[in-house]
């Protein structure tokens, strides 16, 4: 009996091995009918595409099946550089303006994309000091220069754009003048008289606006009035009738003139003359100072020529007198004031000629060495003295 069981419960085995072998063997003929060539074209590129082909999935991660039974092969290419960038935050910013004047304000928007709904956008400025952006992107305009200014959402950055501040342009101009008081309240025509000189200025508005050009001054009537633009000045120079403009960048101002005849023509003239005048007379003063200068410094070098050569000539009169008076003997001992009478030699009253002349003036010194030839300092010659000897004294 026992023996029996065992065997009944071997062919139960054997039959639940044989049956599970059965539906196994099925299953994977089903599979393999169905994927082989799925498989065989999984392993297949496409080499115009560059893509794999793969068996379709659904939403669950199952195969699909067409209406034949069979899986659905599809071709499965690789991502672009333009596909994957496209999948990338970013930020940009889509509207500023390239230029804007000091003072102003402009607001800067932006386009998202692949970011949360709730980010947080901010913008940011290379420069405070030309140009502030909020964080809503209101951008003020502080002075001239470039600055940089780009969207900021946690780790993506905006492309940095240029916004350039400067100066405005000139909204307005208005004329002034010290002479016209009545300008300043408003006032655009005026009487004046042949000979007026008018001096006038400008200002710009708004007072930080830049020009392109200096602005110009222009005479409607030539004929009655004559415009320095040097000095900005006006000169009413006959009767008459005109206007004076000043225009720079489209804006302009004008003022207008009744030119009536002055009864001093000569005060007219005069006016007019009076820079040539000046000139004249500062130049005449500065050739008289020149002379005045060049004359006193001649006289000086001629005061310490003479004083030189007085003191030469008084130590080589003495010297010579010395050596005299040791050769003759004992007249080393008279006084000196009748050594000092000795006569000069030809020599010396040669060499007094040629150096006295000028400045000195007297008589011709002869070449005897005589006691009655004698030379004297120009405007010095001794009255009624003549036939005095030259001695030391003359040098002095």
């Amino acid at each position: 009996m026992r023996d029996r069981k065992k065997a009944r419960l071997w062919a139960t085995i054997v039959i639940v091995v044989v049956i599970a072998a059965l539906v196994g063997t099925y299953v994977l003929s089903i599979g393999v009918g169905g994927f082989g060539d799925a498989a065989a074209h999984a392993t297949e590129t496409d080499e115009l595409g560059g893509g794999v082909y793969v068996v379709q999935l659904d939403e669950n991660g199952n195969p699909v099946y067409d209406a034949d039974g069979n899986p659905v092969i599809v071709l499965e290419t690789p991502e672009t550089e333009e596909e994957i960038e496209s999948k990338k935050p970013s930020l940009t910013i889509t509207s500023f303006p390239p230029a804007i004047n000091v003072g102003e304000q402009t607001i800067l928007t932006y386009e998202s994309k692949n970011l949360p709904p709730d980010t947080i956008v901010y913008y940011e400025s290379s420069d405070p000091n030309v140009a502030t952006v909020s964080d809503d992107g209101t951008v003020t305009a502080v002075a001239p220069g470039e600055a940089w200014v780009c969207a900021i959402a946690g780790d993506v950055r905006s492309l940095e754009v240029l916004i350039k501040v400067s100066d405005p342009p000139p909204q307005g101009i208005s004329i002034a003048c010290e002479q016209l008081s009545g300008l300043a309240e408003g006032e655009t025509a005026f009487d004046i008289k042949v000979g007026a000189i008018l001096d006038f200025s400008y200002k710009i508005q708004p007072a930080n606006a830049r020009p392109s050009t200096k602005p110009a001054w222009t005479i409607s009537n030539p004929e009655v009035a004559e415009w320095d633009a040097s000095k900005r000045q006006f000169l009413a120079t006959a009767a008459g009738e005109t206007d004076l403009t000043v225009s720079v960048d489209g804006v302009s101002s004008a003022i207008s003139f009744r030119i009536t005849e002055n009864e001093n023509i000569v005060l007219v003239y005069v006016m007019k003359m009076l820079p040539y005048i000046i000139l004249i007379v500062v130049v005449i003063v500065a050739v008289c100072v020149v002379v005045y200068i060049v004359k006193k410094e001649r006289q000086k070098r001629e005061k310490r020529a003479l004083a030189k050569f007085k003191k030469a000539e008084r130590e080589r009169l003495e010297a010579e007198q010395r050596q005299r008076a040791q050769a003759q003997g004992g007249f080393a001992a008279q006084p000196a004031a009748q050594a000092a009478q000795m006569p000069p030699t030809a020599a010396q009253e040669a060499a007094v000629r040629e150096k006295y002349e000028p400045p000195f003036q007297g008589q011709a010194v002869g070449a005897t060495g005589r006691q009655g030839d004698t030379i004297h300092p120009a405007g010095k010659e001794p009255k009624g003295e003549t036939d005095r000897p030259f001695t030391l004294d003359d040098i002095e």
